[in-house]
């Protein structure tokens, strides 16, 4: 007979985080601090996001603001309500 395997959930605030949702985000962050290591030492440029500002960073420090985000209030209106067992197809 097959068991249920209850997993403990830590819960942050409102949302509650599953044990594998919890390493996903670590191996992430690992591999994200890996590839910015990587691209400087490469001497790449690297783009990231701050505080809603995009900003593009050269390997010497410098950096560069590329673009101010701001949310307007259509984009809030038009959000993609996902369901349980939905499907759908991402077409590039």
């Amino acid at each position: 007979m097959a068991t249920l395997i209850t997993r403990k959930r830590k819960v942050q605030g409102n949302i509650s985080i599953s044990k594998e949702a919890k390493q996903l985000v670590n191996a992430g962050r690992k591999s994200a601090s890996n590839a910015i290591r990587a691209s400087k030492a490469l001497g790449l440029e690297i783009t990231y996001m701050k505080d809603r500002v995009v900003y593009k960073e050269k390997p010497n420090g410098e950096k560069t603001v590329l673009i101010k985000v701001t949310e307007t209030p259509q984009s809030s209106k038009h959000q993609l309500q996902l369901k349980k067992g939905m499907i759908f197809n991402v077409n590039k």
